[in-house]
């Protein structure tokens, strides 16, 4: 459903498909997953000009502060796409600025940088929707603004690279691998050395 809205396709069969799935997904308790197809949902009748059933489903969705922060944040990018669509840039912008507010907050409280990691493409979108409404904006302040919120978006993580050791290089393999438990605590433990002594 989320490839198919993102390849921009909005026809009524879609649309209908995604409401079915939902209800499903409501009907086996997962509530999360409806959420996220809801949204995709809305976002495929905003694609289709049909605003005002995508504000009534949105207006229909609930409290998202309780649901997982992707949802949370496909929520914002929903809410000021609509915004956006109705002319309201200066709403569109508030909710892609709470957005990643609420990201660069779960950021700074989150250790694991596979998950930070697996949630910025989120945050891109919403830093790359707000580009484009602040370039459309007469302030320079607003441009200036998003385009620091981007800038500081992307220095949030650093890239992973690969190493130029050719022993950590096969080490990391032999992990990936799967190897016998106090094999792997071996190679964890000579994986940190070497990465401290870059």
């Amino acid at each position: 459903m989320a490839a198919d809205v993102g390849l921009d396709r909005h026809s009524a069969a879609l649309v209908q498909r995604a409401a079915e799935l939902a209800q499903q997904m409501r009907d086996q308790g997962l509530g999360a997953e409806a959420a996220a197809t809801r949204l995709n949902r809305i976002r495929a009748l905003i694609r289709r000009g049909a605003l005002d059933d995508a504000l009534a489903e949105l207006s229909g969705l609930g409290r998202m502060d309780r649901q997982p922060l992707v949802v949370r944040l496909q929520d914002r990018d929903a809410r000021a796409e609509l915004a956006e669509r109705t002319g309201r840039r200066t709403a569109g912008l508030r909710q892609l600025r709470a957005g990643l507010d609420d990201l660069h907050a779960w950021q700074s409280s989150f250790g694991s940088l596979d998950l930070q990691t697996n949630v910025v493409g989120h945050g891109v979108r919403l830093a790359v929707r707000g580009l484009a409404l602040a370039v459309g904006s007469p302030s320079d302040a607003v441009l200036f603004e998003w385009s620091e919120r981007a800038r500081m978006l992307a220095s949030r993580i650093q890239p992973v690279r690969a190493p130029q050791d050719p022993q950590a290089v096969a080490d990391l393999a032999e992990l990936r691998a799967g190897p016998a438990p106090e094999r792997e605590a071996e190679l964890r433990r000579r994986i940190r050395e070497q990465a401290w002594q870059r």
